[in-house]
């Protein structure tokens, strides 16, 4: 029987903002796909966040492509902001109710058709999950497994992270929270708790509560990658400043070569590197 509990993680949303969207007229798979928008950011207690179509076709059981229809048609009707970040689409609730669209008083002609759109029924398979293309060994080709690791879900990284840090965790239940997940991650990297001195995993995790702020998931990783780039780039400059250092170098001495050969009246010379204090003709 299922028994959710506020402690295990709530999303707040102003009741002004909630009331606003139960008046609106909306397709039943836009209203699945902004509750999912809802969750991932002020669930998270975030203005925006990246959810990937795929994440949101596996917590909503909407096929990818209907995903696709309903975001359009959301974006149609101002209900949602959306602009590219780095790992891809980051989503954000349209506050400002006033400046949602719904026809026929003022939504944009080019946006009608979407709208209209997301009104027309869809076939009961609709709910099935997609599909992947297959190789010739019944295994997903290497554009799709790129794709499969760029849209892995968040729950899915906090569990992989999680088993990391407890490697005799075989499986974490459901009822378990991603805070909770992400809470611990946070505090063993920053070496707050050690999970060593942890005997029994799954019931610390069942009895852990959030006690404090602290940055999400996703928000570290992108500092980790920023640090991980900042550092690629300045060995690159190392790299390229010892490169041009070593060129101005053999440069300098081959036109010391030049001029001693000159000099010299086409004679053959010693040859000369940068240290010699005395250039003397043979």
């Amino acid at each position: 029987m299922a028994r959710p509990q506020k402690e295990n993680g709530y999303t707040s949303i102003a009741n002004e903002l909630l009331e606003a969207i139960m008046r609106v007229p909306l397709p039943l798979y836009e209203w699945r796909v902004l509750l999912c928008i809802i969750r991932f950011t002020y669930g998270w207690n975030r203005k925006e966040a990246h959810v990937s179509y795929t994440t949101i076709s596996r917590f909503t059981g909407i096929k990818a492509p209907h995903v696709v229809r309903a975001v359009k048609g959301l974006s149609a009707r101002n209900m949602i902001r959306t602009r590219k970040g780095r790992e891809g689409i980051i989503y954000a609730v349209q506050k400002d109710y006033d400046k949602w669209l719904f026809p026929p008083e003022g939504i944009p002609a080019q946006a009608k058709s979407i709208a209209s759109t997301g009104n027309t029924p869809l076939p009961p398979e609709g709910m099935a999950a997609p599909s992947k293309p297959l190789t010739g060994k019944g295994q997903p080709g290497p554009k799709e497994r790129i794709k499969d690791i760029k849209d892995i879900s968040l729950r899915e990284r906090l569990l992989k992270e999680t088993k990391k840090i407890f490697p005799a965790l075989s499986s974490i239940p459901d009822s378990i929270p991603d805070e909770r997940l992400d809470f611990i991650i946070y505090k063993v990297g920053k070496g707050e708790i050690r999970a060593d001195a942890i005997k029994n995993p799954l019931a610390y995790l069942k009895a852990l509560t959030v006690c404090e702020a602290f940055p999400p998931f996703l928000e570290r990783e992108a500092r980790r990658e920023k640090r991980r780039r900042e550092e690629r780039e300045r060995r690159k400059r190392e790299e390229d400043e010892d490169r041009k250092a070593i060129e101005s170098r053999d440069y300098n001495a081959e036109k010391a070569r030049e001029v001693i050969k000159k000099l010299s009246g086409g004679r053959s010379c010693r040859t000369f590197t940068p240290s010699d204090t005395s250039i003397r003709v043979i």
